[in-house]
């Protein structure tokens, strides 16, 4: 997509509500080892600690009473951002939707009308503390419409970054990739070797120019997948798409 030339009186405007749109600096303070991710201004925990913080120790029993055997528990942690924007810079997203603790995207719809995003439509499931899977759930914000375009992943699977492109004001395509959740035999889960990709599109003639992926960042790509999605619509400096990722423990 071409951006158009902008002239220098309206550089200096478009500057400036970049920087009133961009998220504020970060205070959180990550305990227990923690990495803080400015970007979202959340913590990477570390050792099983959970939290915003990182403060929530570890549990090592398998029930209240203490003494227990040694039964699986799983759990999502840690917190990253990753997102794709138009000259580098990190907005906030005009509509997003971060799925509750401890459950993970399986589905994603947008829509976009006049340059903004105005519908995010999110279907996901819990990964319970004795690592089943939960039924799936839907969520929609913004308007309560349904998406221009939409990918739903097929079931036992996560999803592992997400792709757009918009045109006309719409959007116009939606990739969404995603792995299958592997059980292991001590009852937690990994993410399969095999990565796949689906579309939607809008008109049949759409192309992905933005995509926020598990794989553009440094973490093992066997443990991590989507548990939040936003986006901003394309408008000048203002174009983005952001996923929220976590850890699958053990």
């Amino acid at each position: 997509m071409a951006h158009p030339n902008i002239s220098i009186g309206i550089i200096g405007f478009t500057a400036a509500l970049a920087m009133a749109s961009c998220k504020p600096n970060c205070d959180l303070n990550c305990l227990n080892g923690g990495m803080l991710i400015e970007d979202d201004c959340s913590c990477i925990c570390q050792g099983g600690y959970m939290g915003n913080d990182c403060s929530i120790a570890p549990s090592n029993s398998g029930g209240n009473g203490g003494g227990g055997g040694s039964t699986a528990s799983c759990s999502l942690s840690g917190a990253w951002s990753v997102h794709n924007a138009y000259a580098g810079a990190l907005y906030v997203n005009e509509q997003e939707f971060i799925a509750p603790a401890g459950h993970f995207l399986t589905s994603i719809g947008i829509r976009v009308y006049n340059d903004q995003v105005t519908t995010i439509r999110a279907k996901y499931r819990k990964l319970e503390t004795d690592c089943t899977l939960g039924s799936q759930l839907t969520a929609t914000v913004g308007l309560s419409i349904n998406p221009e375009v939409e990918f739903t992943v097929p079931s036992g699977h996560a999803i592992t970054g997400v792709g757009l492109g918009f045109a006309g004001g719409h959007a116009d395509v939606i990739a969404v990739y995603y792995r299958q959740l592997m059980a292991q035999s001590g009852g937690g889960w990994r993410l399969g070797s095999s990565e796949y990709v689906g579309y939607d599109y809008y008109d049949g003639s759409g192309t992905v120019e933005r995509k926020a992926k598990i794989t553009d960042v440094s973490l093992d790509t066997n443990l991590h997948l989507v548990t939040g999605f936003g986006a901003v619509a394309y408008s000048d400096d203002c174009y983005q798409v952001w996923t929220k990722i976590q850890r699958i423990n053990p």
